[in-house]
């Protein structure tokens, strides 16, 4: 007797699983699984890694101040731009000094870097600047020309440009590092 009045019951207008309203609370609790998962997880992706070693970030900076340097000195001249417009030279002061050096004369090449390198030894970083030339036969580059502390640091981060002098490459590059 107790068990057809529990199953009128469950059976009559009045019950969530007779009128369908139980399958939509199943699905509700379902989605809102989902946006709550799907929020934890975008939380979780957003939220900044533990950080980069001090290693990491001091070579990404030493990077960027080899190529910047390189940069500004491979900037084209506005002033001797408008002289040399129509010969087709360059006229940033990385060229004028690969090319006064390609002509045995690397005064001007060493004074730039020794300018540079008096900033950069306030910031307790050591540097060296080289001239490679491209060799034809052995399809190589032979270095010409060191300034600066000419050793190889284990730390070493490097940048270079490349420059062409009378049909002639030249591979300007710039190693800094740490003290």
């Amino acid at each position: 007797m107790k068990v057809s009045r529990i199953m009128k019951r469950a059976t009559s207008e009045g019950s969530l699983f007779a009128c369908g309203k139980g399958q939509i609370y199943t699905l509700e609790a379902i989605m809102a699984a989902f946006i709550i998962l799907g929020a934890v997880f975008f939380m979780v992706e957003s939220t900044p890694s533990p950080g980069t070693h001090a290693e990491d970030f001091s070579t990404l900076q030493l990077k960027k101040y080899a190529d910047d340097i390189l940069e500004i000195l491979s900037m084209e001249n506005p002033q001797k731009l408008k002289k040399f417009k129509d010969t087709g030279n360059h006229t940033s002061l990385l060229y004028e000094c690969v090319e006064a050096g390609k002509n045995g004369d690397w005064r001007n090449f060493n004074e730039n870097f020794s300018k540079i390198g008096l900033a950069l030894e306030n910031l307790s970083i050591v540097y060296k600047a080289e001239v490679f030339k491209f060799n034809e036969a052995t399809k190589r580059f032979e270095r010409i020309h060191c300034y600066g502390t000419c050793i190889n640091a284990p730390d070493a981060v490097s940048s270079f440009r490349i420059v062409v002098v009378d049909g002639e490459v030249y591979e300007v590059r710039l190693t800094l590092w740490y003290v």
